[in-house]
């Protein structure tokens, strides 16, 4: 039989014929020759061939591969790392063009308000200007809440971001994507009025700096705190949030609007002062907004929290999944529900049975029998019920 032989780790192999003298006498010289010169003569396995023969009834087919040889051992397998880097999937860069294009609507309409009050001889007046924020807010929430969740508020996004609500690697795209948006809507509405420098549709503050911190401060704080409620709690009722978030909006504005301008979004105040180039008490709208959604909605937090410790610490059972483990062990726990028994008319027959005999015991016989017989000389009732039983007067 013939062997194949492959030697290690050269790259080279060996066809062996081994066997003594045959039949005919030949020896093994001979066979090894002829072998040899029919290999030679139907080689057509590779041209690096070589064949000699090694006597014994026996050849040597050595095959040159200088892939084998000179193939470089595989590099292990290493784990890999998750990149810090954004990947720009067709999902993400949709949240980028709806933050983009909502917050340049919410700014064009918010500030159109103001600049129109201005331009007109206010025909739109304060509290116009406040419903405009409000009903822009509103719509845009229900307008693109579902594809980027309608920040359109850089302080809103960082405040979710503390949370763990919001991926912080993609807090700088959605910041950009809204000061984007803020400052193509106050640059268009600057080409709309002709360039005037008095229609300057930023916010700046009307009394003291403090005083316009601490009422930034307030809203805000007071803005994310509805926020988190309507959008964070799935105890709530997500089909209003639009309308709470406006609502809450609108009655900032509407107080808050001639001390501070009521901003409550640094791409708000950010985008018509690069517009317009005013930055006079920019770093309180930077600093004041962000503040408070961060306070807002980590008080928010708290409050659900805690309440859910107390309800589930007493027994009263909390609204929360993850706050069982601080209720003790010898808190009561409500009892279980019976597991329902099901009823089929063999049931039903042989508990009638077992009833009817028990009260033939208990009457006995002779009583038994005559109470048959006057049930089954009365007559039978009528379905129909008397209306009197319903208290039922007729006409």
């Amino acid at each position: 039989m013939g062997d194949l032989i492959d030697s290690s780790g050269s790259g080279e192999r060996a066809f062996s014929r081994n066997g003594d003298d045959d039949e005919n006498g030949c020896t093994s010289k001979d066979q090894s020759a002829f072998l040899e010169e029919s290999f030679k003569e139907h080689n057509t396995l590779n041209p690096m061939t070589e064949i000699s023969s090694i006597g014994n009834h026996e050849i040597s087919l050595t095959v040159k591969d200088d892939s084998i040889q000179n193939s470089p051992c595989p590099p292990p397998c290493e784990p890999k790392q998750e990149s810090p880097s954004i990947t720009l999937t067709l999902s993400f860069m949709q949240k980028i063009l709806a933050e983009v294009v909502g917050t340049y609507f919410l700014i064009f309409a918010g500030c159109a308000s103001v600049a129109v009050n201005i331009d007109y001889d206010k025909v739109v007046t304060h509290p116009g200007i406040s419903i405009v924020w409000g009903l822009a807010v509103m719509v845009l929430v229900y307008s693109v809440g579902h594809i980027s969740g309608a920040h359109f508020n850089p302080s809103v996004t960082i405040a979710f971001a503390t949370c763990k609500r919001f991926p912080w690697k993609q807090v700088p795209a959605y910041v950009a994507a809204q000061v984007l948006g803020s400052t193509l809507a106050a640059g268009t509405l600057r080409l709309l009025f002709s360039g005037k420098q008095d229609h300057f549709v930023g916010t700046v503050p009307a009394g003291s700096d403090m005083q316009s911190f601490v009422m930034e401060f307030i809203i805000t704080f007071y803005l994310m705190f509805i926020v988190s409620g309507v959008a964070t709690d799935n105890r709530a009722i997500g089909e209003l949030a639009g309308l709470a978030i406006g609502a809450t909006v609108l009655l900032n504005v509407m107080f808050a609007g001639p001390i501070s301008g009521a901003s409550m979004n640094p791409a708000r105040t950010l985008g018509p002062a690069i517009v317009s180039s005013q930055y006079k008490g920019i770093w309180i709208y930077m600093v004041a907004p962000i503040l408070g959604a961060v306070c807002g909605a980590w008080v928010y937090n708290m409050v659900r929290k805690s309440i859910n410790i107390i309800f589930n610490y007493f027994g009263l059972g909390g609204v929360g999944k993850n706050e069982s483990k601080h209720a003790p062990k010898h808190a009561p726990t409500r009892p279980q529900r019976r597991k329902s028994q099901t009823i089929t008319l063999d049931n039903l027959r042989s508990s009638i049975r077992d009833m009817t005999l028990e009260l033939q015991k208990f009457l006995g016989d002779d009583t038994w029998k005559e109470t048959r017989k006057e049930v089954g000389n009365e007559k039978r009732p009528s379905r129909r019920m008397p209306a009197s039983m319903f208290d039922i007067h007729t006409i």
